[in-house]
């Protein structure tokens, strides 16, 4: 069942759309082409109109040139296009053009900064367009274990466009053929160690790449003793399936160890029977009926709520509701195609409108009586929430249900912080909710953390999981440095 291809393109151009008028409300399209010709790019009013409605594909060099008039940090818009439209943009205009004495001198001041652990994002990315340069750097398997290592531990730990930067520096790794091998048995092994700080970050990457083995080998993690683990290795096969990326064989091995893990681990089968669900309706059903109950959560079984409704009206009555907004709120909130979902809350996130949506989201998940409209706000929070949004997250942990506190617990985690007086013990120390509350704390540098690492009242994976958080520390926010651009260095 491969859903109907959207038009990411038009999402995209959508983003860019809405940043413009964010910071020039009264600007068109040829008041904006002139801005975007005063720092290089050679446009014109048809052509910023074309790519913002979807017409035609917005060239990497634009997106970057959308950035530097409008101000914002580097990376932060064309790193997202990217994850959107999969193909790989060079926010580097001019890294195909370096000699290679160019190229020796970048790869000398990345490397101090890797080594100094002060490399941004968009550093990152750098060294990916270093490696597709047309004298490209060839980096030695060991190198790019080590660095890949690096880039993951980092990647985990980043919020906002620092993470997004990161994880498409760390796919372009996976994407690149000299490069893919050692990267992948880096993040293989980092999300199959026990306590896994973001299993689900390592295995999505990997699930990005058009690769019959390492898709073989995420099919095999279905089987993992590990419910976290193969939670994660379901959600990496989202992509691979909406891309039509299975073989038969692939397809029926799925299938088959769906059937295995109801029937053998029911208390763990939601994960299992979502990813079903994208693969046949029928087994979804045989299924559930064998469960005698649907595991998905309420977000994930496209139910009747009024949420959309709502979160749409209030969009509306900001202005904020344009003929793009309801196909991208339609997709996180009915949510029959995963992968469709998290590009859209991406999208969302990293758009001006956020904040909106955000206390939308909030107001949903503290007032609704309808429960699938409480579990989808909630859903949303770990994407558009931030430091705003503290005092309501925290007040609605202490009064949601157990389903809903994980999604609260990763709201504060990746962008509201935690603070030390609000104990999360409880929290810690809960089945349902530790992992959740283990990420929080490590993000937030909580002083509970340090407890919770020899606590005998938790799993031996959540100990494992607050010593590496203890070890590698809290989160990465790249506008804490102030490194000086690549060209100038």
């Amino acid at each position: 069942m491969v859903p109907r291809e959207v038009n990411v393109d038009a999402w995209i151009g959508w983003l860019l759309q809405a940043h413009r008028l964010a910071a020039h409300p009264r600007s068109d399209a040829a008041e904006f082409a002139r801005r975007l010709r005063l720092v290089g790019y050679r446009t014109d009013a048809s052509f910023v109109a074309r790519c913002e409605h979807g017409a035609t594909r917005t060239p990497a060099a634009m997106i970057s040139a959308y950035e530097r008039v409008l101000g914002l940090p580097p990376a932060c818009l064309t790193s997202i296009c990217e994850w959107t439209s999969e193909t790989p943009l060079d926010h580097t205009v001019h890294a195909t053009e370096l000699t290679r004495e160019e190229v020796a001198r970048k790869l000398a001041v990345i490397d101090e900064r890797i080594s100094d652990s002060t490399a941004t994002g968009t550093d990152w990315l750098d060294l990916t367009s270093l490696t597709r340069a047309p004298n490209p750097v060839m980096l030695p398997a060991t190198l790019a274990q080590d660095w890949g290592s690096q880039l993951l531990t980092e990647t985990v730990r980043a919020v906002r466009t620092s993470r997004t930067t990161r994880l498409r520096a760390l796919c372009r790794l996976l994407r690149n053929e000299q490069t893919r091998e050692p990267v992948a048995e880096t993040l293989f092994e980092f999300a199959t160690a026990p306590g896994a700080a973001d299993p689900t970050t390592a295995l999505g990457a990997i699930g990005t790449v058009d690769d019959a083995r390492l898709i073989d080998r995420l099919i095999a993690l279905l089987e993992s003793p590990h419910p976290r683990i193969r939670r994660a290795a379901a959600s990496s096969l989202f992509v691979p399936i909406a891309r039509n990326r299975l073989t038969p064989a692939q397809a029926f091995q799925i299938q088959t160890k769906a059937l295995q893990v109801c029937r053998d681990e029911p208390a763990h089968a939601a994960p299992i029977v979502m990813l079903a669900s994208y693969l046949s309706p029928r087994l979804t059903s045989r299924l559930i009926q064998d469960l005698g109950r649907d595991p998905r959560a309420l977000h994930d079984r496209q139910l009747p709520s009024a949420g959309l409704a709502q979160i749409r009206a209030t969009m509306r009555a900001s202005g904020d509701d344009d003929s793009t907004m309801p196909q991208l709120l339609h997709a996180v909130w009915i949510g029959r195609y995963p992968e469709r979902r998290y590009l859209a809350l991406s999208i969302l996130g990293a758009s001006p409108h956020r904040a909106a949506l955000a206390d939308t989201a909030v107001r949903l998940a503290a007032t609704s009586s309808n429960p699938v409209d409480v579990s989808t706000a909630a859903m949303m929070l770990p994407h558009l929430a931030g430091a705003a949004h503290q005092s309501a997250l925290l007040r609605l942990l202490t009064v949601s249900s157990p389903g809903v506190q994980p999604y609260i617990l990763e709201a504060l985690g990746r962008g509201a912080d935690v603070p030390a007086e609000f104990s999360l013990r409880r929290q810690l120390h809960k089945d349902d909710t530790e992992a959740s509350a283990v990420f929080a704390a490590g993000m937030s540098a909580h002083p509970e953390l340090a407890a919770v690492a020899d606590s005998a009242r938790v799993s031996s994976e959540t100990q494992q999981s607050a010593r590496w958080w203890l070890a590698h520390g809290a989160r990465i926010d790249d506008a804490d440095m102030r490194q000086t651009p690549l060209d100038k260095a």
